[in-house]
């Protein structure tokens, strides 16, 4: 993964094989933040793996922190773990913004930025152009996962 990137991966749960994604993400940050939501739960082994890479955890609760949290601390490679349903209990107005501006973080940090979405995001969503850069893993395949990428960057467009 490249510095100042963003993606996004949406998993049907929360599993050892998200951890493995994220591990694998994060193998070359020396320290690196995870940022969780509500609907989330770590369990001790996940803790204790985060903890020998230096990953440092909190816990997120509105969109207003997470905003807060980014703008205030770019300097560090973050996991954003969250649930979708959150994001729809943030209401539209927040979700767009907060998906409207996440593809800005990295830029400005030369940072890497990764959202992992657990569970089926709602139609509205799926629609924010954002989720367009979204990698689905397969329910139906199990630990053999297949990214399908919507959307591919070329400078500052989407080609679709």
């Amino acid at each position: 993964m490249n510095r100042g990137s963003l993606s996004i991966m949406i998993y049907p749960e929360f599993s050892d094989i998200l951890m493995d994604r994220l591990t694998e993400i994060f193998s070359v940050s020396s320290a690196f933040r995870i940022l969780v939501s509500d609907g989330i739960i770590l369990q001790y082994h996940h803790m204790e793996r985060l903890r020998k890479m230096d990953g440092h955890i909190q816990r997120i609760l509105t969109s207003h922190q997470l905003i807060k949290i980014m703008g205030a601390e770019q300097q560090m490679d973050t996991a954003l773990i969250m649930r979708s349903s959150i994001l729809d209990d943030w209401g539209k107005e927040n979700t767009d913004y907060v998906l409207d501006t996440m593809p800005l973080w990295p830029l400005q940090s030369g940072t890497i930025i990764c959202l992992f979405l657990v569970g089926e995001p709602s139609p509205h969503i799926r629609m924010n152009h954002t989720m367009g850069i979204s990698y689905f893993a397969n329910k139906k395949r199990g630990d053999n996962f297949r990214w399908g990428e919507t959307a591919q960057r070329q400078g500052r467009l989407w080609k679709k």
